[in-house]
């Protein structure tokens, strides 16, 4: 996706980043799909594991893509 950014598209950034936030908001939950079931079962039973803390930092991750 980043070298959307380098190709000659003359297409505006500002078009340009949603389509990108979009496209890669799809592929974090397709890509991190496992580790956020693991991690809705281990809250379930009112404990945590390494899942949970993968999908806690997935998510961290998304919300400073949406900053930036």
């Amino acid at each position: 996706m980043m070298a959307l950014m380098y190709l000659p598209l003359h297409i505006d950034m500002v078009l340009l980043a949603p389509l990108l936030l979009i496209v890669a908001t799809f592929v974090q939950f397709w890509a991190g799909r496992g580790f956020y079931r693991a991690a809705w079962a281990a809250g379930k039973h009112g404990s945590t594991n390494m899942n949970t803390l993968v999908a806690r930092w997935y998510q961290c991750g998304l919300r400073l893509q949406r900053l930036l």
